[in-house]
């Protein structure tokens, strides 16, 4: 969703400053990223003006991969809700590309129904498991 170059440019919202909300998010993408994927996600929050384009945004590298969260198109409030279906949905759409960066692909299709279907299925296994990632104090 960047201009070219935009992506290195870009203002991040500077870790001190993530509310409980914001690291409740990281955790659960954390969490997510290693179990769905197989990858471990680095988390950051964008902050800036120039960046209005989008809700958040994959990139992957190799094994890992960065999710980005748009703090002006989402709203602050956004992050202080309880987990529900948005945030996962908006997480899954995000993981997804890290099978494909083509929201018109059959990969990229294909990755979304695997990533439901491989939440489901680990819930569905280990109830707890989801329970203790919606319940972290942060």
């Amino acid at each position: 969703p960047y201009t070219p170059g935009q992506e290195n440019t870009r203002k991040t919202e500077p870790r001190e400053k993530w509310t409980p909300g914001m690291l409740r998010l990281e955790n659960l993408v954390q969490e997510l990223g290693p179990v769905l994927c197989d990858a471990s996600v680095v988390v950051e929050f964008v902050n800036d003006a120039d960046c209005m384009n989008f809700a958040a945004t994959y990139a992957r590298n190799g094994t890992s991969g960065r999710m980005e969260f748009n703090i002006r198109t989402l709203g602050r409030k956004w992050f202080e809700e309880d987990i529900a279906e948005k945030h996962v949905s908006l997480i899954i759409h995000e993981l997804g590309h890290h099978r494909s960066s083509d929201h018109l692909s059959r990969e990229y299709y294909a990755a979304l129904t695997d990533l439901g279907a491989g939440l489901a299925f680990e819930i569905a296994a280990d109830p707890d498991w989801w329970q203790r990632i919606l319940e972290v104090n942060v």
